[in-house]
C-alpha cells in the first residue's frame, strides 16, 4: 500500500534496501536480526527467505521460529543453518546471558 508506514513495512523495505547495497556494491555479506523478521507477514517473511536464497553473497540472520513460514521457506533455512542456539545449555556459551550466575 501507498500510505503504509507500518513497522512491518518499514523494516521490510530496510531489507529490501540492505539487498540492493549488497548486489550494487562490493559490500560482502549483511546481517539481519529476527527483530526485522517478527513485524513482517508471513507471505512476505517466505518471499525474503526466497530472495536470500537466490543471493550469491552471504546473509546471515536470526530468527526466533520457523513453523509458521512455508515448507519451501523452512526447507531453505534448514538446508543454510549455521547455527542453532537454544535455552537449555545451547545457548552460545552454555549459557544464557540474562540468568544470574549461581554460587
Amino acid at each position: 500500500m501507498i500510505n503504509d508506514q507500518g513497522t512491518g513495512t518499514s523494516f521490510k523495505g530496510l531489507i529490501i534496501f540492505d539487498q540492493a547495497c549488497l548486489d550494487l556494491t562490493r559490500l560482502p555479506c549483511f546481517v539481519h536480526d529476527s527483530l526485522l523478521f517478527s513485524n513482517i507477514e508471513i507471505d512476505r517473511r517466505n518471499r525474503i527467505i526466497k530472495m536470500y536464497a537466490q543471493e550469491t553473497k552471504q546473509i546471515f540472520i536470526s530468527i526466533d521460529s520457523i513453523e509458521v513460514l512455508s515448507e519451501k521457506a523452512q526447507e531453505i533455512i534448514r538446508e543454510n543453518t549455521v547455527l542453532t542456539l537454544e535455552r537449555g545449555g545451547k545457548e552460545l556459551f552454555g549459557r544464557s546471558w540474562n540468568e544470574q550466575a549461581t554460587k
